[in-house]
């Protein structure tokens, strides 16, 4: 859709693309996971009792074994969402006067005309750095979503218990962390800081700086009566009924804002992608040293046929 054709429900449309594709992320990894983990798991048990192999070594194998089919999976997904539901634009001028128009209407003659035209060019939703992020912040996800689920079906037998469990825990990640559902600015300063601790802190801020921050293509958006089939203008003259943001940066600036610490500090994506990874890093440390310890009488009881 080109942006002659967005208005200002795009806002709650993107805002929703990220907790879907996030949720999405986490649903598909504690599935996978908790069909397949269970047979292995079970062949495990039989071969660390013959002293064949650590727990360890089972959990790295594991993870060099998955780790291609999830990158693959989730750059296919991201690759759906990202370019199935959105064009690459080509966009000129600044603050109020920015304009944008899609990248596919123009030859590469027409772009350096436009250039030397209209002043400086940049682009949104490009391949790089943005389709890169959103698939780092998709693969995140669901690794720690993986290694959440293998460490549940370490003591619970049952993978649909395991699989129910997890996926209550991500949707809690989801809920309190990831800034689609409730503003971080509004929430009570002890629950704001327990964000710090959920991933989706981190990739939904990576996932909101690309569909929001600094976007020429959001700014001034109109609004459309759909019942009536009727569209009107927002400036800052005349926002009136049905006009709620002037851009992507003042969306985010509710979202996001916090005494202190600023926007782009907040929101800066490789900071961010790289937290994002130490979350499934330390989880799989932490499955490491509990694949270790030796299970409890009543829990081994459990996995014996």
């Amino acid at each position: 859709r080109g942006p002659d054709k967005t208005f200002q429900r795009t806002f709650v449309t993107r805002n929703g693309l990220i907790f879907t594709t996030l949720a999405g992320a986490y649903c598909m990894a504690v599935v996978t996971t908790s069909a397949t983990f269970v047979s292995v798991r079970t062949r495990y048990y039989q071969e660390a009792r013959e002293g064949l192999y650590s727990g360890p070594t089972f959990l790295l194998a594991q993870l060099v074994a998955n780790l291609p089919l999830s990158a693959l999976s989730t750059a296919l997904a991201a690759f759906i969402t990202f370019r199935g539901l959105k064009s690459e634009l080509v966009c000129w001028g600044e603050e109020d006067s920015a304009k944008c128009s899609l990248l596919a209407d123009y030859s590469p003659a027409q772009l350096q005309n436009l250039q030397t035209t209209r002043g400086p060019l940049h682009y949104e939703n490009s391949y790089y750095p943005d389709f890169l992020l959103y698939w780092l912040a998709l693969w995140a996800s669901y690794l720690l979503a993986e290694q959440q689920t293998i460490s549940f079906l370490l003591v619970v037998k049952s993978s649909y218990t395991a699989a129910c469990a997890s996926l209550y825990l991500v949707l809690l990640y989801l809920v309190l962390g990831s800034a689609t559902v409730r503003s971080l600015s509004s929430l009570p300063e002890l629950v704001y800081h327990l964000t710090y601790i959920v991933q989706p802190r981190y990739s939904g801020a990576v996932l909101n700086k690309l569909e929001f921050h600094d976007r020429s293509s959001l700014v001034l958006l109109g609004w459309r009566n759909e019942t009536a089939g009727q569209q009107f203008p927002c400036t800052k003259d005349n926002f009136n009924f049905g006009c709620r943001f002037v851009n992507g940066t003042h969306l985010l600036a509710q979202k996001y804002n916090y005494p202190g610490i600023s926007l782009d500090t907040m929101l800066e994506v490789w900071t961010n992608t790289a937290i994002n990874f130490a979350f499934p890093g330390v989880v799989l440390l932490a499955n490491m040293i509990l694949y270790l310890v030796p299970l409890p009488a009543f829990v081994k009881a459990k996995f014996r046929e």
